[in-house]
């Protein structure tokens, strides 16, 4: 059994009160922090990027406990996400959290979502986010290529 879980604060207590029977399943920018917290806890990570090579490769650390990778990972998707940091704020999360995944996506080039449905949209959204959002996907895109392979030489050779 797994849950999507945000509230790292509360992991320990909560992996306690199910009695290790519930793995817990955190964003990519905070598996590693709830792994470091509760590594048996957590066995998966969810993103929203497009392109699953950088989660795969942090994923595939934490469950091999190789810190080290682990952190060169996790470092990794924190810069690629760090140009949409205030975007995260509840007060703009809330307003734009669709139009702003689908930036991000797109500028992966790993995915094209097509064009956006009323009521959405992106020109009630600021400039800035947008481009904020262009460059996050941009990294996301360089780690996506950085990581390649990496989870067929992780677990031995087999399919990625």
């Amino acid at each position: 059994m797994a849950a999507k879980f945000s509230n790292l604060e509360i992991l320990k207590a909560v992996w306690e009160i199910t009695n290790h029977n519930v793995r817990f399943v955190p964003v990519d920018s905070t598996a590693l922090r709830g792994a470091k917290i509760e590594p048996e806890a957590i066995t998966a990570l969810w993103s929203l990027a497009a392109g699953i090579n950088p989660a795969l490769a942090l994923i595939d650390a934490i469950d091999a406990r190789d810190w080290e990778r682990a952190d060169q990972v996790g470092a990794d998707i924190a810069w690629s996400g760090e140009t949409t940091h205030e975007l995260h704020k509840p007060e703009v999360f809330a307003s734009f959290n669709i139009q702003l995944n689908r930036v991000v996506m797109d500028a992966t080039g790993y995915a094209n979502c097509g064009p956006m449905r009323p009521p959405y949209g992106y020109s009630v959204m600021p400039q800035e986010y947008i481009d904020a959002c262009k460059e996050a996907g941009r990294r996301w895109a360089q780690l996506q290529e950085k990581y390649a392979g990496v989870r067929t030489q992780a677990v031995g050779g087999g399919e990625s």
